[in-house]
This record gives C-alpha cells, structure tokens and sequence, in this order.
C-alpha cells in the first residue's frame, strides 16, 4: 500500500505504570508499513519506569504526562493533541501487526467507511478472540470467513448495543465521529460508551474481518487497574461493569427504543446473576454497597439463586459429616 497522498493517522497508546511492556507497543506502531503516523503516548500518572523505557522513542513519538485520572481521561488528553484524519489507540500491553494500519486503511478509503475492525491473536490460537462471534455470523461469507465484509445502515447498532465486539486496540475510526471522545463517567465500558455514542448519532458503514491484525496483552483491560491484586481486579471489575450498566442505561435510554431498552435491563439481570452467583461461589457477604442491586431481578433469577445456596448448604453439611466419620 502507497502512502502517497495517504492521511495521517494519529495512535493514542495510554499507559499506566506499564514501564515493563509498553515499550513493545510502541515499536509495534512504529514498525508499521504504513509511515504516515504520529505516534502519542499517554502517561496516566504512572510511578514505575515508564519514562524511562520510552526516552529511546522521544525522537519519533510525543509524550505526555498527566495526573492518574483514568483511561477515559487519558485518551481524551491524546485526542487532543491528535493531527490526523483517522484515529486509532493502542493500550499499552497490546502489539500491532506490521501491517495493522494499512490494512484498515484501505478499507477505509476504499468503501468510505466510518470505522473497521479486526480480529486478534491471544496464544497463538486458531481462530482468535473475536468477541460475540455469534452476533458476526449472519455477515459472515462462510467460504471467505477472513475477507473484509462491510456492514451498513442501523446493523452496527444492532451488533454494538449487547457489548462492545472487539477491543480498543482493534479498531480505527475517522476522527469525524468522535462528537465528544472518551467519556470519563464510566469505569471500564469507555470504549463500548464511545461506539454507542458513534451508532446513535447516525446509521454508519463499518468494515470488519476475522483475520487476525494484532496480539492482545494479558494485563488487565484497565490501566487503571494494572497495580491491583488478581482477586481486587476482579471485585473492582464487577462493580464497575454493574456501574458502567446503570450509566449507559441513563445516558442513552431516551435513544432507545422498547426492544433496546429491554435488551439492556436484560443485560443488567444476568449480570446481577452473574455477580450474587459468583459471591456464593467465593462464600462472600452478598451485599455489597449498591442498595439498587437487587432490584428488576426476575422471578427466575431469584429462584435459581434460592436453588444454589440449598445446593451450597447442603454441600457444607455433607463435607462434615464426612469428616466426623472419618475422625471416628
């Protein structure tokens, strides 16, 4: 792909206390065949080594320095430091493939596009790690699945508001429809936020392949959360995924229409479910600070909640009756 008379693209990589891998993405966009790019790198207030890893790029990247306040915020900060036409962000564990940019690229200008997508690599598996694969079939050509397939009109909407379909690192868009940027309300679900925010605002043409582009990192999915214990993360990640819920539901819910509506109330049952089961599991108090949390749960979900701690007490009294018989 000639970069002759091609855009610029503006990369967004914020990090936070990522001294030991971030280095690795940057030469991951610096190493693209397409050389139309300026590079900038966010640093959330790290306290590790990150500046001093990246000083060998000071020369081809720009670097800035704010108060850790949150990935949303960072990538807002580099957004507006950002040139080109075209803006992609690249969390700061994660690697593009040589060809990343050019690919999308030509995509983009090819079929006038608004954003593309692309599958990625997590330990060399077969297939990778597409999200919601099955909401991807019906656009699929099944004998070409790693072709581009071009999807139009309200379809990205509809594939968009169940979940976000690939990570940040996985997509470019045009700076034209970034309306506001990241918003900084949400806790991790700024990205879903942001695509809602594009596929509310008008029908888009969007371009997506299961070809593998680039290879995910194994570091969290918040930088925000990259110092915390494994168990923390996990709490931290439920609360704000349940935070994030009720935060969309508020913003777009005057947007929506009955089905959409309902599809999300939905979402936020199972999740419910999902939570109180994983607390049972654990043997974790149930409560745990959102008064609001067991509203809206259905019928269903309460019985099936009824049935795993008759099932988890029982279990209890069976592991002790087996150890006093064998203490005798």
């Amino acid at each position: 792909m000639s970069n002759k008379n091609y855009p610029l693209v503006s990369v967004i990589i914020p990090t936070f206390n990522r001294g030991f891998v971030v280095f690795k993405s940057i030469e991951s966009v610096l190493n693209q065949s397409y050389k139309n790019i300026q590079c900038i790198v966010v640093d959330d207030g790290s306290t590790d080594d990150t500046v001093i890893k990246i000083q060998p790029y000071l020369d081809r990247i720009e670097y800035y320095y704010q108060p850790n306040q949150g990935q949303g915020s960072a990538r807002n900060l580099g957004l507006s430091y950002a040139k080109g036409e075209f803006i992609a962000t690249l969390d700061s564990d994660d690697e593009w493939f040589p060809d990343f940019i050019s690919n999308h690229l030509e995509q983009m200008l090819k079929h006038d596009l608004t954003l593309t997508f692309s599958n990625y690599d997590v330990n060399n598996s077969e297939h990778g790690r597409m999200s919601q694969i099955q909401r991807m079939k019906p656009y699929l050509d099944p004998n070409n699945i790693n072709q581009w397939h071009i999807i139009e009109g309200g379809v990205f909407r509809d594939l968009i508001l169940p979940g976000v379909i690939i990570p940040s690192s996985g997509v470019l868009k045009r700076r034209s429809a970034l309306a506001y940027g990241w918003d900084t309300q949400v806790k991790i679900a700024d990205d879903w936020m942001l695509q809602l925010e594009i596929a509310m605002i008008q029908p888009i043409k969007a371009g997506f392949t299961f070809e593998k582009n680039w290879k995910k990192g194994h570091f969290g999915d918040n930088i925000s959360l990259s110092d915390l214990s494994e168990s923390k993360r996990l709490g931290k990640h439920f609360r704000d995924v349940y935070s994030d819920l009720l935060y969309v539901i508020k913003v777009f819910g005057g947007r929506l229409n009955g089905s959409e509506k309902s599809l999300l109330k939905r979402k936020l049952v199972n999740f419910k479910l999902e939570w109180l089961i994983w607390r049972i599991k654990k043997r974790k108090p149930l409560l745990f600070g959102f008064p609001e949390f067991y509203s809206q749960l259905s019928v269903a979900a309460v019985c099936y909640l009824f049935y795993v701690l008759i099932r988890r007490f029982f279990q209890i009294i069976l592991k002790k009756r087996i150890k006093l018989k064998v203490s005798k």
